[in-house]
């Protein structure tokens, strides 16, 4: 069974900020950072349980797991892999302060 790919708003929104950024200096480098966020993200579909799983306190983000972008490696998908899909919670900087941006994708 192929799973859906669900890319919640927050998601969405952290990939614009980060490739506008990048975009600043380098447009080229911001686009290729988007192919490689999607790229990882498709790989997600098919291997669903990639990466180490994120501890969290909130209990609605048990589960919660961490994959870096493909060639991107400070740039982390967190995702949840409910039955029949993978929903991508956000796109962050590993440097970033990670559990308050998580408590807020909930």
């Amino acid at each position: 069974m192929r799973r859906s790919l669900n890319i919640r708003p927050a998601a969405d929104e952290d990939l614009v900020e980060i490739a506008s950024h990048i975009a600043v200096a380098n447009i080229d480098a911001a686009i290729n950072l988007l192919h490689a966020a999607r790229r990882s993200m498709e790989f997600l579909i098919t291997t669903p349980e990639a990466g180490p799983e994120y501890p969290t306190a909130n209990l609605r983000l048990n589960g919660l797991r961490k994959w870096s972008v493909d060639g991107y490696r400070q740039y982390l998908i967190f995702h949840l892999v409910p039955p029949s899909s993978i929903k991508i919670l956000r796109v962050v900087h590993g440097a970033r302060d990670l559990p308050p941006i998580l408590a807020r994708s909930f």
